[in-house]
């Protein structure tokens, strides 16, 4: 949960992000943990990041047609994918 969380908010506050998450960047900065313990392969924050893009671009589609439907995210941990698609309510 957290080395997702963490790769997105590495990932997001790159150059040329894929994936803008100022959800994780915050988060990332107010969670005491000792995020620097974690050794990321340097591909592994892009590669989180495009797997969620991926994901965001599914979420968004299924909404946009079938808008008076429910998703549940289930086992999302510290995912902010809710506030990146900005469902209907």
């Amino acid at each position: 949960m957290l080395i997702s969380l963490y790769a997105r908010a590495l990932h997001s506050r790159s150059e040329n992000p894929v994936l803008r998450d100022p959800w994780a960047e915050q988060a990332v900065d107010h969670v005491d943990y000792d995020f620097d313990s974690i050794k990321l392969p340097k591909i592994e924050p892009l590669a989180i990041a495009v797997r969620a893009k991926q994901f965001d671009v599914w979420v968004c589609e299924w909404i946009a047609d079938h808008p008076e439907s429910t998703v549940l995210h289930l086992g999302c941990g510290l995912d902010s994918r809710v506030f990146r698609v900005a469902p209907p309510p």
